[in-house]
């Protein structure tokens, strides 16, 4: 499966500059999309424990505040967590 469409996604919003999608399964972490070129595109999975198989991070564009980014990042983990993710 790639997450490169999911990546595609939360950066199309005009509030995200860039995000990373990371696998937290136990003994199984791994980075599973990040966008190009971006900043997260650096993001290594250390020491990485979250309750569901996936974790999203999202950065916002300059002078964005939370209020505008965290509804594309919203609407992703809702889609992510209907779909068992």
């Amino acid at each position: 499966m790639s997450w490169d469409s999911y990546i595609s996604s939360l950066t199309k919003s005009e509030w995200v500059d860039d995000a990373v999608i990371l696998g937290c399964t136990a003994g199984q972490e791994s980075v599973w999309a990040s966008a190009p070129g971006g900043w997260l595109n650096q993001v290594t999975v250390r020491h990485l424990q979250w309750s569901k198989l996936s974790l999203i991070i999202a950065k916002g564009v300059k002078d964005a505040h939370g209020g505008k980014v965290n509804p594309p990042v919203f609407d992703m983990t809702t889609y992510l967590r209907k779909m068992n993710m």
